[in-house]
């Protein structure tokens, strides 16, 4: 992923998930990896990147879309 955001940690603990930002692997709690689609990996990456801060559906949109004209639905599936 080529963007702007700057994480404030490495990984993320979701649960008993575990995403590295680096890799935007997201990792069981068997260590074995689940897919993600890249924009839903984005989408993880921006919430890390704002952790504990709010984040509005337009800089969802902005940051991972960008120029890519989408609806609600894409980010609900995400």
């Amino acid at each position: 992923m080529t963007s702007e955001i700057a994480p404030k940690s490495r990984s993320l603990q979701i649960g008993s998930f575990s995403y590295d930002l680096a890799s935007g692997t997201l990792t069981g709690a068997d260590g074995n990896p689940v897919r993600l689609r890249r924009q839903s990996s984005d989408v993880l990456a921006v919430l890390a990147a704002n952790a504990g801060d709010v984040v509005s559906r337009e800089e969802l949109v902005k940051a991972v879309w960008k120029d890519v004209a989408t609806t609600d639905d894409s980010l609900i599936q995400c």
